[in-house]
């Protein structure tokens, strides 16, 4: 099978290159072997939450220039800063056409959101049915918070987020309970209340008559609030709608958290990417990995994987998008670290001993979160030190970055994703160009 471009890894970085190459009009397909980290992420996309020192950063954007001018091989520093807000103006747009618009609090400016934990993190871009909190004054007018459970849903705990809500300077002066709303068992239709998750929950909430049961028994336990914090259970492809629905039912603003994996609006995010990957004419390999690729003369030419190992594969680019460790586009032993679908060079210059703080958990970045395949400027990776001119890398598969410190995982996604899709494009139209030049001479 012969592609412009072959995609290896269906997440945020490889579903944003794949769209933008198949809007080109380019013959794309992606390789994704499962459930990509979007499952398990907060469904908001964080660009620079924190600078270098720590510190939380109202303007992404002024703090990458900063990164940009100290740390030139993280790869916002190998795109610059014209190209990262072209990404992400077009991931706006593209957010619009999917009808789940992602925007931030305002031009330029990070905004705060709420963990299940009762936590404040910063991030730029989220959808319409999260809450986005200015990074100075986030509580602003709020005087009464109810925090919202639903009887039998394990994965939050509305009394720990209330406490932690509770210790929070920005929230002292505000009235703060926490509630646990019991359904009936025949609305909810579940044979285990011990055993529901959020994608089950989701199937029995979406629809009119459970959002008005619980606008009901809401208003009953937790009385007139200004700020409702429920967990993302409402709906799997409609919670922006149910949210807003369960808001003007309730007479509160409502806001839905992300809750531990599955993540439901991580996984709203997925599922349209890949809807709108689809749309636009690409092919989703899905259940299926690479095994290896053939390399040669600084080239890749075919790969093969492991459900079609009869059938070689090839395209004029290939894009690795595979992740790092928890997706396994890296994997580690006791001696090294290495890039799992061709051996890619990777920027492990640091003794084992150093790979990691002595103490684990406290709260530094470790050096192995910075690891991963090394590139050049157009970020095509190396194999023995010798560049594979047609090989791009793409997302948190790449090193020289620390997206859980930086708070940088989305932004990186978004904009590595569409930089290479943005070359290849431009590549493919020349050697057309070339090719009908050629034709029309003979």
């Amino acid at each position: 099978m012969k592609f412009d471009n072959l995609i290896i890894g269906g997440g945020l970085a490889g579903l944003v290159c794949g769209i933008r190459c198949a809007q080109a009009g380019l013959k794309t397909g992606i390789i994704s072997k499962g459930e990509s980290g979007l499952a398990f992420a907060s469904g908001t996309i964080d660009v620079l939450g924190h600078g270098m020192n720590g510190q939380v950063l109202h303007n992404p954007l002024a703090g990458i220039e900063s990164m940009i001018a100290s740390k030139p091989k993280h790869p916002y520093g190998k795109l610059g800063l014209a190209t990262i807000v072209s990404a992400l103006e077009w991931f706006q747009r593209l957010s619009d056409d999917m009808e789940m618009p992602y925007r931030p609090l305002s031009e330029k400016s990070n905004h705060l959101r709420f963990t299940a934990l009762g936590v404040l993190r910063p991030t730029y871009l989220a959808p319409e049915s999260m809450t986005k909190y200015p990074v100075m004054n986030a509580a602003g007018d709020v005087k009464r918070i109810a925090v919202v459970n639903i009887e039998g849903f394990r994965d939050f705990q509305p009394d720990l987020m209330a406490a932690n809500l509770r210790r929070h300077p920005e929230f002292t002066h505000a009235a703060i309970t926490s509630h646990t709303i019991k359904l009936s068992a025949r609305l909810l239709n579940h044979r285990d209340p011990n055993t529901m998750r959020s994608v089950e929950l989701s199937r029995q909430l979406d629809n009119d008559l459970a959002i008005s049961m619980l606008a009901k028994a809401i208003k009953a336990a937790a009385g007139e609030v200004d700020l409702l914090f429920i967990p993302s259970v409402l709906s799997m492809d409609h919670g922006i709608e149910r949210a807003q629905q369960l808001s003007a039912m309730s007479g509160m603003r409502v806001c839905e958290l992300a809750t531990l994996p599955p993540s439901l609006p991580g996984i709203r995010l997925s599922n349209r990417l890949y809807q709108r990957f689809n749309r636009l004419g690409g092919l989703m390999m899905a259940g299926d990995q690479v095994q290896d690729g053939d390399i040669a003369d600084g080239r890749i030419h075919s790969l093969k994987t492991h459900s079609n190992r009869q059938i070689s594969l090839t395209a004029d680019h290939v894009v690795l998008a595979t992740g790092s460790f928890m997706s396994s586009g890296l994997v580690a032993n006791r001696h090294e670290i290495r890039e799992a679908a061709f051996g890619l060079d990777v920027n492990t210059h640091l003794p084992r001993s150093q790979w990691a703080n002595a103490q684990f958990l406290n709260g530094k970045a470790h050096a192995f979160s910075g690891f991963g395949v090394e590139t050049d400027h157009l970020l095509r990776g190396y194999k023995n030190g010798q560049l594979i001119e047609n090989l791009y890398c793409v997302g948190s598969v790449l090193g020289n970055a620390q997206p859980v410190e930086e708070g940088s995982s989305g932004g990186i996604a978004i904009a590595t994703g569409w930089a290479v899709a943005e070359d290849i494009i431009q590549k493919s139209q020349s050697e057309e160009s070339i090719k009908g030049v050629g034709d029309n001479v003979c």
